[in-house]
């Protein structure tokens, strides 16, 4: 199955995991997505390309049930990963394991593209 950009959906977030600002969101898989989790044999819950103004992002939050990934296609991005603090760059990877926690924040001068996988 091929999902060309036009198809994509483009939902705004607001506060995600009580984090500040919105993220602007282009979905693959999941429930915005033309991809179902159940297309993915319930493998990959979302997988989401997200802009991520300046000063905003994604508050604390502990993975219960699932794993997450953020990839930095673009910018640079603070991320605090089980409470150690890191800057990535293009092309550095965040995986929050199941039971791990996680939070990010755009503190860089331009908007951050990532592309975010949620795993089951």
């Amino acid at each position: 199955m091929i999902v060309s950009a036009s198809e994509r959906k483009t939902t705004i977030r607001e506060n995600v995991k009580g984090g500040p600002g919105i993220l602007v969101c282009l979905d693959c898989i999941g429930k915005n997505g033309k991809i179902s989790t159940e297309d993915t044999l319930g493998k990959i819950g979302t997988l989401t390309e997200m802009m991520i103004p300046v000063g905003y992002g994604i508050g604390k939050h502990i993975h219960t049930e699932d794993a997450e990934l953020f990839y930095v296609m673009d910018g640079e991005l603070t991320i605090v990963d089980d409470d150690q603090e890191y800057v990535l760059h293009r092309g550095d990877l965040n995986y929050c394991c199941c039971g791990g926690s996680h939070e990010l924040i755009n503190k860089g001068k331009e908007a951050v593209t990532v592309l975010c996988a949620v795993i089951k």
